[in-house]
């Protein structure tokens, strides 16, 4: 019995060692993974049975989060039946710690079952559970390798038994059944689980190899009968994501409806940022994350410099490969080289784009098929390092056992120090330093923090108002950094709400759309620049097609965080307190500590009927629907479809061009007119007072290209410019210039103040013309920053990103040309809607000086005049006299008109699940029914004729982002609305519950049928 107890003392160590997580929190404060990701409640576990989230934005299709429904379940039951977040989250992330120790033991004891397997067992233990790499899964909570980390040895182990059939097929099949279910959470992304599934093809070649397969046909059929089997079992035990979600993938990139993938240039240099402290050196001593080396104002690992060459720690990073590298002399343990081959295979992937072998990775990334989402490598392919080390660690320790059998309490002592020394050098995974308190942070957020309780109660309010909407947050930055040390994807309300959070985000940044546009960002980022740069003070008729009924302003959002791509310096609490309070039909509600609730006068409802005769067809971008805010429309049961393709025709609708054509009126933005510098007017008469500026070139190293032009490079981190305004008053200009991107597509910032004016991509090696606008300049020098965050080229013997021609910069005011194409003889009216305030706009058609006079009898003003044309083609040029963000509209035609009195579309709706809803409809025409779900070619509307199914099939993309139908059907009658994909998940959701059900019971009766035996 004691021997028993000694042997199976390893499951005890896993145990005791699996309560660290707990020396992970301190006090009541939850631990913030740098993904974001809170356990599931119930609710939100529910909603992984369905391929269409609808609680999310405006609804998108789900991809790659139903493989979460077995790893969520856990915190999802813990939570419903009364655990706190805080204690559900203690209890998750012992679960999977612990779970990963006996996965890693398990696999151990199949591999070798000898004299001093214990050693073995836990030396391997020792690393596998205390090394520097599960820093990137924890800190990351990446579910991909959380679950692969846990079970990817088992099924190792598995493979391994039923290939040497140690096991009853039957049963071996039904576990490995049960342990692929669960595993499924490995499917969150797509390069996580191609990394994490790799070791056990691996394992599956290496039996052919091992026993020569090719030689004995026998046995090449029984190995490869096996082989199939266990891939059909797994393939069975995930169809129920795995398929719907191919094909999801499939139908986005038919459709073009998936997000954009970087050009190979992006990729290679994303590769090559990520592969910088790839080193083999670090890497076989765990120290290749990029965030080791690298920080922003504080470093991302505080305790990074403890392990600099010459300390303790540095002594204590080559005990690991050593060890592994005696361990590869261990005989005595099966599969030995299968992990040396991971083991190897691991750090030359986990190197990435670093030299000796960046060359062959690189070439990989670019010509083999699917690799290239491999971006990461470090992050990826370790794991396979952390298999193999375990299992040579171990191999190292038992061959130490061996050689000091004599001595055994030398030989004991010497093991203990090895393993004991893993979890000194992963002194933060056994600490749980890794996650940083405040104490050791100065700008960046510490990844502990307690939730305010107005949190709670305003997410409690939200639930509390009756009917249907969704909420907006400003300022909308993303990912949201929250001065109590929060971090969240979009507002933390959505956590605790179950309301619709409308955002702009991208849905990469959604954590539940990892494919399909996020159909409302261009026009709900749109709406949050509209309020901020009160392009109109009626972005309340916007927030209503949303069905957006509260304005959420979140004091205590960090405004100071983020200079990148899309966001907005300078959006503090009092400048967007004093933007909203501009905006009609927008008033204060309710306040909950730093949350200011604003509420709309009106919404939209989430489906209605709209007349044709009171439809628009836009022909444009989202920027037309600034303009349509300043017109006299009536609001109610309107539809505006932007774009529509030719399948969508309606006789009846109003058409808005953005092509002059002699029946259509003509609605431009200013933004997309060709836009020229100007000082002097056509007629060559001077506008305005000249001013004369001087501009200063800061840091720069002048250079010649190929065509002779002098230019001036910067390493991507430069100061940037002056221009010195030489007089008393604050100006308005415009300026441009041409830039050269050298060797690489790049990211260009021009900044000022740290504002981002203009944010391009360039194309490598080319030249390319920029114009930046609305730049206000106070007296005296004024500091224009340039900036490219990708990696430098090495050229001309300094690290260069981009040259600026110095001779191209021009500066001054903006005109914008639109050609008349005259058929005959007859009126335009022209209207001019310039930002609210500005003076009188200048206009000439052709060289003639065009008379405008201010309206004042409308709902904005603007600036109008009738232009008489001959049949001569002519050119309309305004010219900007302030801040350039201006509305032309011309017409040949009368004011559409809009009727209120149109016969009468009565609807009932009734939600039946987020993927199908029920219309009840009456009605005396054919109307455009408006469903305010993103759109989605694959959401149907059909009704039931004569006992058939009849689809509407004219249907289009509304109001920027839903989805309009054409009824053309009368009288009265159910109109079904149903996201057609989701009876695929339901039918292989089916199949895996058979299976998961026959699994249990096959384990089950195998259990009873050996207990009954002993």
């Amino acid at each position: 019995m004691k021997n028993r107890f000694i042997r199976n003392i390893d499951f005890l160590v896993v145990l005791l060692c699996g309560l660290v997580p707990l020396l992970w929190f301190e006090g009541n404060e939850i631990l913030k993974a740098e993904d974001v990701r809170l356990p599931y409640t119930l609710d939100k576990w529910k909603a992984l049975f369905s391929v269409w989230h609808h609680g999310w934005n405006t609804g998108s299709e789900l991809i790659f989060d139903n493989c979460l429904m077995p790893m969520m379940l856990l915190p999802a039951l813990l939570q419903e039946w009364g655990l706190s977040l805080l204690s559900t989250q203690k209890i998750m992330f012992v679960f999977w710690y612990t779970l990963a120790g006996f996965g890693i033991i398990y696999l151990l004891r199949t591999l070798y079952k000898g004299p001093g397997s214990l050693i073995f067992r836990l030396g391997g233990l020792s690393f596998y559970l205390f090394n520097l790499w599960l820093e990137n899964v924890w800190i990351g909570f990446k579910p991909p390798l959380i679950t692969a980390y846990a079970l990817v040895p088992i099924l190792l182990a598995l493979s391994i038994q039923i290939f040497r059939g140690e096991i009853k097929f039957s049963l071996g099949a039904a576990l490995y059944f049960l342990v692929s279910f669960f595993a499924s959470g490995m499917g969150n992304n797509p390069s996580e689980f191609g990394a994490s599934v790799a070791p056990i093809i691996i394992v599956f070649i290496s039996f052919f190899i091992r026993g020569k397969a090719w030689k004995n046909f026998g046995l090449f059929k029984l190995l490869t009968f096996k082989t199939l089997a266990l891939l059909c079992i797994w393939l069975c035990a995930n169809i129920y994501w795995l398929f719907p979600q191919a094909m999801a993938i499939y139908r986005n990139a038919i459709l073009k409806m998936g997000g954009e993938i970087a050009t190979p240039a992006e990729l290679i240099g994303w590769l090559k940022g990520m592969s910088i402290y790839t080193s083999f050196s670090n890497v076989i001593r765990t120290l290749g994350d990029w965030t080791w080396y690298q920080g922003c104002v504080d470093p991302y690992r505080s305790y990074s410099s403890s392990y600099a060459p010459k300390t303790f720690l540095y002594c204590l990073s080559w005990i690991v490969p050593l060890m592994a590298l005696i361990g590869c002399w261990n005989k005595s343990i099966s599969f030995r080289k299968t992990f040396i081959f991971l083991t190897l295979t691991g750090i030359f992937l986990s190197m990435g784009a670093h030299a000796p072998f960046g060359s062959l990775y690189i070439w990989l990334t670019e010509n083999m098929p699917l690799f290239w989402i491999f971006r990461s490598p470090y992050l990826k392919f370790y794991f396979w390092v952390c298999l193999g080390y375990a299992v040579l660690f171990g191999a190292a320790c038992h061959l130490i056992y061996k050689i000091t059998s004599k001595r055994k309490a030398i030989g004991i002592t010497l093991i203990t120090l090895l393993c004991l020394s893993n979890l000194v050098y992963a002194f933060p995974i056994t600490t749980g330093k890794f996650f940083h308190a405040k104490e050791t942070r100065k700008f960046l957020s510490p990844n502990r923090f307690e939730i305010p309780d107005y949190v709670f109660k305003a997410s409690k309010w939200l639930d509390d108002q009756p009917g249907f909407f969704r909420y907006f947050t400003l300022p909308g930055d993303n990912p949201y950094i929250y001065n109590w040390g929060g971090t969240n994807y979009g507002s933390f309300s959505n956590e605790f709400s179950s309301k619709n959070l409308a955002f702009p985000h991208h849905h990469h940044y959604t954590l539940t759309a990892q494919g399909p546009i996020n159909q409302g960002k261009e026009l709900l980022e749109a709406i949050r620049y509209q309020i901020y740069n009160e392009t109109t003070p009626y972005a309340e008729e916007l927030l209503s097609l949303f069905q957006i009924k509260y304005l959420l302003h979140e004091k205590d959002i960090r405004y100071d965080f983020y200079k990148g791509l899309g966001y907005v310096l300078g959006d503090d609490p009092k400048f967007i307190e004093s933007k909203l309070n501009k905006q009609k039909g927008i008033k204060q509600s309710q306040l909950f500590g730093e949350w200011q609730f604003y509420e709309t006068s009106s919404i939209t409802p989430f489906i209605y009927a709209a007349s044709p005769k009171n439809t628009l067809l836009l022909n444009g971008d989202t920027s037309l629907f600034t303009w349509w805010t300043f017109q006299n429309h009536p609001q109610e049961h309107e539809a505006l479809f932007l774009n529509p393709d030719s399948s969508f025709k309606l006789a009846e609708a109003t058409k808005i061009d953005s092509v002059f054509s002699h029946d259509n009126r003509l609605v431009v933005n200013s933004e997309n007119l060709e836009a020229v510098i100007i000082e002097e007017s056509p007629n060559n008469k001077k506008l305005h007072q000249k001013i004369k500026m001087d501009i200063q070139f800061l840091n720069h190293v002048p250079l010649k290209i190929e065509d002779n032009i002098t230019w001036t490079w910067w390493d991507g981190n430069t100061d940037g410019i002056y221009f010195n305004n030489p007089t008393q008053e604050t100006i308005f200009i415009n300026f441009s210039f041409d830039v050269f991107s050298l060797e690489n597509d790049r990211s260009f910032y021009v900044q000022q103040d740290g504002k981002n004016l203009r944010i391009v991509q360039l194309k490598a090696d080319q030249i390319t013309s920029l114009l930046v606008k609305k730049i206000e300049l106070k007296p005296g020098k004024n500091k224009i920053h340039f900036y490219s965050p990708f990696q430098h080229s090495g050229w001309g013997g300094f690290g260069t990103s981009f040259g600026l021609n110095k001779n191209s910069f021009k500066y001054g005011t903006i005109s914008f040309k639109v050609p008349l194409e005259q058929p005959k003889k007859e009126s335009v009216q022209l209207k001019i809607y310039p930002p609210q305030g500005s003076a009188s706009p200048f206009a000439w058609l052709d060289q003639n000086k065009i008379s405008l006079k201010k309206a004042n009898n409308s709902k904005v003003d603007h600036f109008k005049a009738t232009l008489n044309l001959n049949d001569k083609n002519k050119q309309l040029l305004v010219e900007q006299s302030g801040k350039d963000n201006y509305f032309i509209e011309l017409s040949r035609t009368a004011k559409a008109s809009f009727s209120t009195k149109e016969e009468k579309t009565d609807l009932s709706h009734e939600m039946i699940s987020s993927t199908q809803h029920q219309i009840k409809v009456k009605t005396e025409k054919p109307f455009v029914l408006i469903f305010s779900e993103s759109y989605h070619p694959y959401w149907k509307a059909s009704t039931i004729i004569d006992g058939e199914n009849h689809y509407f099939n004219i249907h289009g993309k509304a109001n920027g982002f839903a989805n309009g139908y054409y009824i053309d059907q009368t009288g009265s009658f159910t109109v079904l609305l149903d996201f057609t994909p989701q009876k695929w998940f339901d039918l292989f959701w089916l199949l895996t519950l058979i299976g998961l059900i026959t699994s249990l019971l096959s384990v089950l009766f195998s259990t009873i049928v050996a207990f009954k035996k002993q």
